[in-house]
């Protein structure tokens, strides 16, 4: 009827979607906030000077224990010998004593120095990313560590008794000036543990794809061959020494494709689940 007035119901505001909580990876990082490209500077700065005076620091405190130190360090020709070793310059005492505290320290403090830098680059990382470097860093530190344990347990002690006593010729005295065998000391010690570095390299590449298990299978003779070389190249080159250091980098490179076979392995049976899924 004309006269009838329909009655309205007033309709309620349209309210908008509900915003999706971010999904934890999307959250933000609380490592991270605004700074400046001075800002950077200034705490990259900060932290070279820290690192600095953390190496001067242990530097010094080697210093004090020096003699201890270099009676420690020259034991195994003294051992093999039975002579003290000499000098080849009035300098060479005081030098050689600072080089010493110096590396000393160094090797003391490296740890802390590789950390403080490392957590300047961090906040550029992602969590995650940053999670799996932590982890690299220490298996890389207890690598190289090992490496310089086990030449100086092993490596080391058979490598002077073969150079300065059985391979010794007639007739000869075995002689050697303080900065000869510390140079040797440290190019031994040092390359051993750097060498140990190869697993985590072969696990680091494998698990980003570079270096499949597939590439392992054609080519992992020729692997072998290479650690030997690498091996006569940190060695002194006596038999001994190198198949004591080649050996155990076999037994890490089987271990280390081991770990790739098994990450690829997960890696084939995420994707498979992911497709069943779709």
């Amino acid at each position: 009827m004309a006269g009838r007035k329909r009655a309205t119901r007033a309709r309620a505001p349209i309210q908008p979607p509900p915003t999706p909580a971010p999904a934890p990876e999307e959250l933000p990082d609380p490592r991270e906030g605004v700074m400046t490209l001075g800002d950077h500077l200034e705490e990259l700065r900060r932290r070279i000077l820290w690192s600095l005076g953390i190496l001067a620091i242990f530097s010094i405190a080697a210093g004090f224990f020096i003699s201890d130190i270099h009676r420690y360090i020259s034991e195994p020709y003294h051992r093999a010998t039975g002579l003290n070793m000499m000098l080849g310059s009035a300098m060479d005492a005081l030098n050689t004593m600072i080089q010493l505290s110096v590396a000393v320290g160094f090797a003391a403090g490296l740890p802390v120095v590789i950390f403080m830098l490392f957590e300047f680059v961090t906040p550029a990382m992602e969590r995650r990313t940053a999670i799996y470097a932590r982890i690299s860093m220490v298996f890389s530190c207890l690598l190289f560590w090992g490496g310089v344990l086990f030449c100086w347990f092993y490596i080391f002690p058979l490598s002077v008794e073969m150079m300065f006593k059985f391979l010794l010729p007639p007739n000869t005295q075995a002689l050697i000036s303080l900065d000869k065998y510390y140079s040797f000391f440290f190019i031994l010690h040092i390359g051993t543990g750097v060498t140990f570095q190869l697993p985590l390299l072969i696990v680091i590449l494998g698990a980003l794809g570079v270096v499949p298990i597939s590439l392992h299978r054609r080519a992992w003779r020729f692997v072998i061959v290479g650690m030997f070389l690498l091996s006569m190249a940190v060695t002194p080159g006596d038999p001994v020494s190198l198949f004591v250091v080649a050996l155990p980098l076999c037994v890490f490179y089987a271990i280390a494709v081991a770990i790739v076979y098994m990450i690829e392995r997960n890696r084939e049976k995420a994707a498979a689940r992911d497709a069943a899924e779709a």
